[in-house]
């Protein structure tokens, strides 16, 4: 149950992070030719194999020109667009008679401006800086020495051992300190974003609980949730989950008595990691007479032989998803052998090498927050480079508003009596496309073509989440529809998805889980000796297969 509820907060975020591709106009989807059309433009008697290897030559040329004009159109907003700038808690600095520079490798400013912008009373003697916070603390700084002394909590002192020391530039006259020691000794994040010779400064902080106090609700319902995992680790309890999952298809033009393929199995997990093994059951239901038309006798035996076939799994947080099944070998013509596992690694996160293991950490923590996680994925200035070329904490605070209307505070009901609290959240397509653009930006850009819904409930008992449950619609005139419904406790979940294609098909996916506890542990690898071929692998051993010379 606990996984179930990590799920639908996750589907929340995913809804959320959606809408961003929803507002892409449809030149940005198609490739770049031009910059009136937006369209690639191909001979009449181009091959399709020309034709692709053109849009693929014109889409990459389209993306490196939105990166540099993403650049150029975020140098133009900067005082300095030729040269450095530094951004100090949301502004841009500007500098009477002397500009930032990069100096060894470091951005150096003046030092009046950068030490009166962060709130400092700033006194200057041959060649001595202090700097007196309106907290006590004292900074100070001599022009040649690579030493910082901060004095804080009236008796605390530290010397900051820094690789650049303060100047007075022979030019200007002016005296020149490193930000990035001055900030980071004041608790602040300088983020140096290369390909605009910026500095960024933030108070991460004061941006994490600004956020987070739009998230009160949802933060309050995962430390619950963590609360409750962390309670079954600490105990080291392991539980089973007896699972029947069955994904049904029907075509449209045939038959609505559905084609259905059921696994059937059971899982364990401690909480961190999961294991199981599933046997898979095709039933033909209304397809079959129209495959034996289409391909004969053989074709439904042919199916119906893979029936009994067992697939074995491996769920890890730190290692990734593994798959094992004798079609993987068929499928794959013997590149996986029949005991061989498929490996899946844990995708990396764009940004610092150890962003994985920082939202691993920050997910198992119950200090999670929805601003934490935030933080975590823009301090690093990568997410406001994808976001073309926007300040760090502009690139958070956008999330956080996309984030909201799917999560937001004024979204939820709660009611609290004794021990048990009851969260619930109601947000339709208004709420989530509101949270981006104006009614009048979305009656443009969809009118009503958009339908939308999202409910969820969870029950909280002595501060440790007890029941979940959400039902989700959404639709596209006369594109598709999906809708689910989920629910589960200690004991029992239950997910229920429907999606269809107009005049397509239509995929149904039906799953429960009974769930007790069990002296078993999961797997959380393949055991020693056994291969394993990573998805990457799998790609280029087929590649080399298909293509003559490729590896």
């Amino acid at each position: 149950m606990k996984r179930l509820f990590a799920v639908l907060i996750t589907l929340s975020m995913m809804l959320s992070l959606s809408v961003t591709a929803f507002a892409v106009e449809p030149e940005d989807i198609i490739g770049y030719n031009d910059s009136t059309t937006g369209i690639v433009v191909a001979p009449p008697d181009a091959t399709q194999e020309e034709i692709e290897d053109l849009i693929a030559k014109d889409f990459e040329e389209y993306l490196a020109k939105l990166e540099q004009d993403a650049v150029t159109s975020a140098k133009a907003g900067m005082p300095y667009p030729d040269g450095v700038n530094v951004w100090l808690c949301g502004n841009y600095m500007t500098f009477t008679d002397a500009a930032p520079v990069l100096k060894d490798g470091r951005t150096q400013v003046p030092f009046r401006a950068i030490l009166e912008g962060l709130g400092a009373t700033v006194t200057y003697d041959n060649g001595n800086i202090e700097a007196a916070f309106a907290d006590g603390s004292v900074m100070k700084l001599a022009i040649g020495s690579k030493v910082m002394t901060y004095e804080y909590d009236e008796d605390k002192l530290t010397s900051v051992h820094m690789d650049v020391a303060p100047y007075i530039d022979n030019t200007t006259g002016r005296t020149y300190v490193p930000v990035r020691f001055i900030g980071e000794t004041l608790g602040l994040k300088v983020t140096w974003v290369h390909e605009l010779s910026t500095a960024y400064i933030v108070d991460w902080d004061a941006v994490t609980a600004d956020i987070d106090s739009q998230f009160t609700n949802i933060n309050a319902m995962m430390k619950a949730s963590i609360k409750a995992s962390n309670a079954q680790l600490d105990e080291g309890k392991n539980f089973k989950s007896d699972d029947k999952i069955t994904l049904g298809l029907t075509i449209d033009g045939y038959s609505r008595n559905p084609m259905e393929l059921t696994l059937d199995g059971t899982s364990i997990t401690d909480g961190t990691n999961v294991s199981g093994t599933y046997e898979m059951d095709i039933d033909l239901g209304g397809y079959e007479k129209t495959l034996i038309e289409e391909g004969g006798e053989e074709v439904v035996k042919a199916i119906e032989s893979f029936n009994g076939t067992e697939f074995d799994m491996i769920v890890s947080t730190e290692k990734g998803f593994y798959l094992r099944s004798p079609l993987l070998a068929l499928a794959t013509s013997g590149i996986i052998p029949e005991n061989g596992w498929l490996g899946v690694p844990v995708p990396e996160v764009q940004g610092a090498p150890d962003m994985n293991e920082q939202i691993m950490a920050l997910a198992r923590s119950e200090d999670f927050t929805i601003g934490k996680l935030i933080r975590l994925m823009c301090e690093d200035g990568q997410m406001g480079a994808e976001m073309g070329y926007q300040p760090p904490e502009y690139a958070a605070y956008y999330l956080a508003t996309i984030f909201s209307g799917v999560m937001g505070d004024e979204l939820f009901t709660v009611k609290t009596r004794g021990s048990t609290t009851t969260y619930t959240l109601k947000c339709d397509e208004n709420d989530i496309l509101g949270a981006i653009m104006s009614p009048e930006e979305a009656e443009l850009y969809y009118g009503e073509d958009i339908d939308f819904s999202f409910n969820m409930k969870a029950i909280v008992k002595n501060d440790m989440i007890d029941y979940t449950e959400a039902d989700m619609y959404m639709a596209m005139t006369d594109m598709f529809e999906m809708s689910m419904k989920v629910e589960g406790d200690m004991e029992e979940s239950i997910v229920d998805v429907d999606i269809e294609v107009v005049d397509l098909a239509k995929v149904m996916i039906d799953a429960e889980s009974q769930i007790s506890e069990t002296s078993k542990a999961p797997l959380t690898g393949p055991a020693e000796g056994e291969l394993t071929v990573t998805i990457e692998e799998l790609v280029t051993m087929l590649l080399s297969q298909m293509i003559p010379g490729s590896n």
